[in-house]
């Protein structure tokens, strides 16, 4: 290994020559270039290194910062998307509650339709002309009959009476009302008032029931 101090003039032999003086400088400008090049490839690996390092690093928490980003918007929708389907569940069933109570009284007042055309048709019928003047007769017996002027029966329910020895006036009133004038008071019978007690007692047990 060639030092510095081999250069000093000193150590030079005299009868050195010039082609060993240039050989020397080759060797010498040879080693310092070979230095060079072995400092300049430790610090370039080193520097590589550690910028790798670095980038790596600084990589794996940007990917940790977007995967938990991910996951918390993942959770978020999540949790949006679980009270949505939460919301639309209760209106359904909602709707269903509506739509079925909606049925059921429908129904309901089908029902009761029908029950009341039905007992509308049995009162003011042929069949119930005797049971009528029965009961006409009956409230004349518990009054004072003498006093008794005429029954007021509608065009329909006179034409079953007429013929049962009550003296009958035909007036436009609803069928199945009756009133029996005396001298000094009256006895109605509304067949709708009755009807519709009737109607909303079935109601009344339906929704008991139901």
């Amino acid at each position: 290994m060639l030092n510095i101090e081999d250069f000093e003039p000193q150590n030079f032999k005299k009868d050195i020559t010039e082609a060993e003086i240039k050989k020397l400088k080759e060797e010498y400008e040879k080693l310092i270039k070979e230095k060079e090049k072995q400092i300049f490839k430790k610090a370039f690996e080193e520097g590589y290194k550690k910028a790798k390092e670095e980038l790596e690093s600084k990589f794996l928490q940007e990917k940790n910062n977007l995967v938990k980003q991910l996951e918390e918007e993942k959770h978020r929708l999540e949790k949006e998307q679980e009270k949505e389907l939460l919301n639309q569940i209760t209106k359904i069933k909602e709707q269903i509650k509506n739509e079925i109570n909606d049925f059921k009284n429908n129904l309901l007042n089908l029902l009761v339709d029908s029950l009341e055309k039905i007992l509308e048709i049995l009162f003011i019928s042929p069949e119930n002309a005797d049971f009528l003047k029965k009961t006409i007769n009956n409230i004349l017996e518990e009054l004072e009959s003498d006093s008794f002027i005429k029954i007021v029966v509608d065009k329909e329910t006179g034409k079953h009476l007429k013929d049962k020895g009550l003296n009958v006036e035909i007036a436009d009133i609803d069928k199945g009302t009756f009133i029996i004038k005396f001298d000094n008071f009256s006895l109605e019978s509304k067949l709708k008032e009755k009807m519709e007690t009737i109607k909303n007692e079935i109601k009344r047990e339906i929704k008991e029931n139901t």
